[in-house]
């Protein structure tokens, strides 16, 4: 087992991916339980690759280096983030539970409007105003 995390491919994340984008899809099509079945194992399976890389990460620190100086390896760290962006984006939507199948379309588009803020919110730095770049309307001065 130990053998097998340590050689595991960071492009695994692509399942959790490709199951959650089919399972958007399911859902604007109105196939709600196909859409939740597919929900539930992307969730399954992100949470069984988290943990076994957290694994990797903790008992296998020059492998998971070696991986990041591999461009060929590296850019499978990107399905990572695009798995996370999927599962929520297919959580936000709703239809997973009894309740928020009841709700309508648009308030399953809210919540998902409410999240990508919540998570631009988090993301976005201090923003350093560049010399020149807008002018101020209210007090007409240039920055």
């Amino acid at each position: 087992m130990a053998e097998s995390v340590r050689t595991l491919n960071p492009g695994y994340f692509a399942l959790v991916m490709a199951t959650g984008i089919v399972s958007i899809a399911m859902r604007n099509h109105d196939v709600i339980a196909l859409s939740v079945m597919l929900l539930w194992i992307a969730c399954a399976s992100y949470a069984v690759l988290v943990v076994l890389n957290g694994w990797r990460l903790i008992a296998f620190p020059t492998d998971v280096a070696a991986d990041l100086a591999d461009p060929r390896r590296a850019f499978g760290l990107f399905t990572f983030v695009a798995a996370t962006d999927v599962v929520g984006t297919r959580w936000a939507a709703g239809g997973h539970d009894r309740r928020s199948r009841r709700r309508d379309r648009a308030d399953g588009e809210r919540r998902a409007a409410r999240a990508g803020v919540a998570c631009g919110v988090l993301l976005v730095r201090r923003r350093v105003p560049v010399r020149g770049a807008c002018s101020c309307t209210r007090c007409g001065r240039r920055i």
